[in-house]
């Protein structure tokens, strides 16, 4: 299920790229490992995404994503996203 797409130009000062990001469920004997665009897949407790520090908008892709699976509604404020004027281009929970 697609959760949102996130293109700010200044997400990535190295170029500019933009994500598709997709709800994937996975068994529990699936373990993720990091590829060639990431160092390393740390498991964190999805209530605890707030305590943790992430690269560019990151943070706001996770909250995204938990609200998406609580069925919580999106967040229009930035408060504590990367850049206080982004723009978020994301889908609903219910479809």
């Amino acid at each position: 299920k697609l959760v949102g797409v996130y293109s700010d130009p200044r997400r990535d000062n190295r170029r500019r790229t933009v994500s598709a990001v997709f709800a994937v469920h996975l068994t529990g004997d699936v373990e993720p490992h990091a590829g060639d665009d990431v160092k390393e897949v740390v498991k964190i407790p999805i209530q605890d995404i707030e305590h943790h520090a992430y690269f560019s908008d990151h943070r706001t892709i996770l909250l995204d994503y938990r609200r998406h699976l609580w069925g919580e509604a999106y967040q229009t404020s930035t408060e504590g996203d990367f850049a206080a004027d982004i723009f978020r281009s994301t889908c609903s929970s219910s479809g």
